[in-house]
């Protein structure tokens, strides 16, 4: 498979209920820079919309749930014992609270973000869905430059920091919803 290394425009909208609201976007000043084929964006069909494209084409690209972050999952939302998120045996009501996200991590260490829907008296409600799961999504944008990528380009994709995520890498505060597949933070 031939890599190309992208350079483009997007804004993402969240079209669900027939409305259109903006979530996030990449200008031409600060575009979206990416090697095709390397699971550099959360969309595959993104990914190979943009491989497909010439340098000066614009896109419009709808993508349904099971397409983007998935659909919802009620299964994923579930009671955490506050003794649980008590370090020290102290609950954290500053840091514990609905809308926050929380970075958890289970007995194999892998971490996944939950956000808190409600703390109760002995519990905390946590949702593992994505946050735009279930939802509805458009990018639209431009083309601003497309070539094949270079062997070292291809390669260093490949690595944790592959300088290439939205806005100039993880190295520059780029990396937003695990675009290359792992956490900048």
């Amino acid at each position: 498979m031939e890599h190309k290394t992208v350079s483009a425009t997007y804004a993402l909208f969240d079209i669900t209920d027939g409305g259109e609201v903006l979530l996030e976007s990449a200008s031409a000043d600060n575009p979206l820079r990416l090697v095709t084929g390397k699971n550099m964006t959360p969309f595959r069909a993104f990914d190979e919309l943009l491989a497909a494209l010439s340098a000066g084409e614009k896109y419009s690209l709808v993508l349904p749930p099971d397409e983007a972050f998935g659909v919802r999952d009620d299964t994923r939302v579930l009671a955490i014992d506050k003794k649980d998120l008590s370090p020290g045996g102290l609950f954290d009501e500053t840091r514990v609270f609905p809308g926050a996200v929380l970075p958890l991590q289970n007995e194999e260490g892998q971490i996944f973000r939950a956000q808190v829907i409600d703390v109760q008296d002995v519990s905390v409600i946590v949702d593992f869905n994505h946050p735009l799961a279930g939802k509805t999504l458009r990018l639209d944008g431009e083309v601003l430059d497309t070539r094949a990528a270079t062997d070292e380009e291809a390669a260093a994709c490949g690595k944790r920091h592959c300088g290439g995520c939205h806005h100039g890498g993880c190295d520059k505060g780029g990396c937003r919803h695990d675009c290359c597949g792992h956490d900048c933070e």
